[in-house]
């Protein structure tokens, strides 16, 4: 394991999928209630983030480089992948509606 490790998965990966959960549930929100989202959208998609934050740094704590883990890995980067993916789409539909 390199000295890099560590810092990778106990600070950036927590804070990249904390962030991706939050904006995953604020495009939700969006896409559902066709307009602007709230302020109880924003709580929610903020404390969603928080959470995904949570798990992940709960995860990373006991990661141990198994293949479930990689696995988990791999699958927590193709759906944030999904998600900025999306968040583009998002923008230029909102952009071409205005």
């Amino acid at each position: 394991m390199d000295n890099w490790q560590f810092i990778r998965m106990t600070a950036i990966w927590p804070v990249l999928i904390g962030a991706t959960v939050a904006q995953a549930a604020w495009h939700l929100i969006w896409l559902v209630n066709g307009r602007k989202v709230g302020h109880s959208g924003a709580v929610a998609s903020l404390s969603s983030g928080v959470l995904g934050w949570a798990a992940t740094s709960m995860m990373a704590v006991v990661w141990d480089g198994s293949p479930a883990y990689w696995l988990a890995f791999t699958v927590g980067l193709a759906i944030t992948a999904a998600v900025q993916v999306f968040a583009v789409a998002g923008r230029i539909a909102e952009s071409w509606r205005e």
